[in-house]
C-alpha cells in the first residue's frame, strides 16, 4: 500500500474533503483492509427516524490502470474509474 501526498495540489476551483486519503494498492486484500478501516471510523448516532443514522459519509473511488501489449508490440494503457459515495446510510 502506498500513500500519495496530496498536500501540494492546487485548490482553486476544487472541492476539498478534510481527511481524504489516496492510497495505491496492488491486491484485493489491501482494498478490503482499507474498506474495513473506513467502516470502523464511521460515526453513527440515533435520530428520531433512524436508530443508527450516519454522522459521516464515505467516498470510495477505484481507478484501475491496465497495461496491454498489442499484436504489433505497442503498449496500451486502459484506465477505468468507479466512484462510490455513501450518504444517509447505515452499514451494519
Amino acid at each position: 500500500m502506498y500513500r500519495c501526498d496530496l498536500s501540494n495540489i492546487s485548490l482553486q476551483g476544487s472541492v476539498v474533503i478534510h481527511g481524504l486519503e489516496e492510497l495505491i494498492v496492488h491486491s484485493k486484500d489491501e482494498v478490503y483492509s482499507i474498506l474495513e478501516r473506513g467502516t470502523a471510523r464511521r460515526q453513527t448516532a440515533a435520530t428520531l427516524l433512524n436508530a443508527c443514522s450516519s454522522r459521516s459519509h464515505s467516498v470510495f473511488s477505484v481507478t484501475v490502470h491496465m497495461k496491454e501489449s498489442s499484436i504489433d508490440g505497442e503498449e496500451m494503457v486502459k484506465t477505468g474509474k468507479l466512484n462510490l459515495v455513501s450518504s444517509l446510510l447505515c452499514i451494519v
